[in-house]
């Protein structure tokens, strides 16, 4: 019966597995599609959850992959809602850090024009 128990990520195995999503989401770029697609799929995570198991059950322990805390940790919608806003934060964040480098970029060509240079619109 060991075969069919179903590993459910704890609170802090969820959090760790935010993080390093996130993280790799954001560095590859997809960003905003990944949100797109969390956001299309949330009311479907608990079947798709039971699906997968389903599915699935026969062949990864034959090939040795436990896969369970995955599974679990997708069929939760908190899981899910918590990815979105962490994504979305990154994103805010970004979007903050590129105004504040054209800002201090623009304070600076302000302060390095000398003369008659300083008229001039470029």
């Amino acid at each position: 019966m060991a075969m069919f128990e179903s590993k459910e990520a704890t609170e802090a195995e969820a959090k760790k597995m935010i993080t390093r999503y996130t993280d790799l989401i954001h560095r590859s770029g997809l960003s905003m599609l990944a949100i797109f697609t969390l956001e299309c799929t949330k009311p479907l995570a608990s079947f798709g959850g039971t699906v997968s198991r389903f599915l699935l059950s026969p062949i990864l322990p034959v090939i040795g992959i436990d896969i369970d805390r995955y599974i679990s940790f997708y069929e939760k919608q908190d899981n899910i809602e918590n990815m979105l806003k962490t994504l979305v934060e990154k994103i805010e964040q970004d979007k903050l850090d590129d105004k504040k480098m054209k800002d201090s970029k623009a304070g600076k060509e302000k302060v390095n024009k000398k003369s008659w240079r300083r008229f001039l619109p470029f």
